[in-house]
Formats: structure tokens, sequence, C-alpha cells
């Protein structure tokens, strides 16, 4: 029996190697990954650096599963996703052939709720049809910036948990062929005291203007407002 080929693309537009996604990334690539399962990785940001966004579409035209990564900038996809993946359904067309891949995605956003990833979500089923593919679903993550503090921590455990057991069903969807049901789209949300968790991300804004010599009246500019 062939194995079955599956690529994350891995998509945050940090040039930081911590990041959400690649923890995310790391997660989905020791749940899928077996005997059964090649997993590969394609780190968009590097690919579009690099110009090597052909060859990594080559992988991804070879694949049976695709699992999209990325964090919720401005609530939808970041713009240099939005790129990749357009010039990848015109390099598809180009090469007059069609994906067929089963799409999976990971969401994950600033906000404690995990629905405001929905539109999001949407907007990778769309690029599945397009492109020949069929969605199979997502997992939407909110509070996604607090799994890699403090991954011990039991809210935290029990969040990686939940989106590792999407990710463990997705590969089992994927060698499966798609032929079961399989959940459109499954929400985690950090059990976490939601005031704490506003208090903190405005801590971390102020300090972040300190470290580049703003003071907290600068966070609050609107340098486009006109008079």
């Amino acid at each position: 029996m062939d194995k079955k080929k599956l690529m994350i693309i891995e998509a945050s537009p940090r040039a930081e190697k911590e990041t959400t996604s690649a923890l995310l990334a790391d997660l989905a690539q020791n749940q899928i990954g077996s005997e059964s399962m090649e997993v590969g990785r394609v780190h968009v940001r590097g690919a579009l650096l690099k110009n090597a966004a052909e060859a990594e579409y080559t992988r991804m035209k070879e694949a049976d599963a695709l699992l999209i990564i990325f964090p919720l900038y401005f609530f939808c996809l970041p713009g240099m996703l939005i790129r990749f993946l357009q010039d990848y359904a015109v390099w598809l067309k180009e090469e007059n052939t069609r994906s067929h891949a089963n799409v999976y995605c990971a969401v994950n956003c600033g906000f404690p709720e995990p629905g405001i990833n929905a539109e999001a979500a949407r907007v990778i089923a769309s690029f599945a049809r397009q492109t020949g593919g069929v969605y199979r679903g997502g997992v939407l993550i909110g509070g996604g910036g607090m799994l890699g503090m403090q991954q011990q921590a039991p809210f935290v455990a029990e969040a990686l948990k939940q989106i590792g057991a999407f990710f463990a069903e997705a590969g089992a969807d994927v060698l499966s062929g798609g032929g079961k049901p399989f959940p459109h789209a499954v929400e985690v949300a950090l059990r976490f005291p939601r005031k704490l968790y506003f208090m903190g991300g405005n801590f971390g804004w102020r300090s972040m203007a300190k470290k580049n010599g703003l003071k907290k009246k600068d966070l609050y500019a609107r340098p486009y407002e006109r008079a």
C-alpha cells in the first residue's frame, strides 16, 4: 500500500521560528506522521523570499491532502498567504491540472472567541473548490498567542490536547479517503478568565511600545485620520 502524502502549509508572516503557527505545525506533524502517512512542510514566507514557490507548488500538487496553518490578520488570511494561494491556483491552471486534495485548516486569533476565525476558514473552503480540492474542515482557535507561553498550564495543555485530537482525526480522514463524515469546524477556546486575558494583552502592547521608544498615548495615535 502506497503512503498517503500530506503537506502542512505553515503561513505565519513573522520571521521568528517560535511562532504559534510553527507550534501547531509541529503538533500536527507529530499527530499525523506515521508509516502510512508521509508529512511534508511548506514555509510560505521562506518560499516567497527565496523565489521557490513553484517548487513548493509541485509538492502540494502531488499531495493527497493540505493542512493550512495560519494566524488571523485583520479578520482574514495574512496577505502573504493570500498571494501564495492565489498564485498556486494560477499555477495549476497554467499546468492544465487540478489539485484533488483534501484541504484542512488551523486558524488561530488573538481574540478569546474562536468563532471569529470562521470567515477565514470559509476563504480556505473557497480556495479548495477553486483548485479542485475538497474542503473537509478546520480547527478554529481563540487566544492562540497564549499557546506557546506556558504549555504545561492546565488551560493551555487542554487546548493543545483538543487541537491535537483534531489533527489526529484529520490524518485518519486522509487515510480513509475522506469517505466518512468529518467535522467542518472544531472550536477551541482557552479556559482562562476573559478579564485577565485582556489585561495581559494590553500589558504586552504597552511593553512592546516601550521597547520601541513609544509612550502609552502613542498606541492611540491616528496618523491617517483627516482633521
